[in-house]
């Protein structure tokens, strides 16, 4: 066996492997994104969930799947 690790990514790089799968918005203040995520997690889902709308203060990001 031989450990490996992937460099690390800059801001710009981890933002460009995101890509945007559904967004959906419930009442005035939830509002649930949804992404792929390039690999870099294996396959898995990325979510952000924002409970004060737009303003995105109050944040609960996971991975899913």
């Amino acid at each position: 066996m031989e450990d490996f690790e992937k460099s690390a990514l800059t801001e710009d790089e981890f933002a460009a492997k995101l890509s945007p799968t559904s967004l959906q918005v419930t009442g005035a203040s939830l509002i649930e994104f949804w992404y792929s995520d390039g690999e870099m997690f294996w396959g898995h889902g990325v979510g952000l969930t924002s409970f004060n709308a737009l303003a995105l203060t109050d944040v609960h990001v996971e991975i899913f799947g």
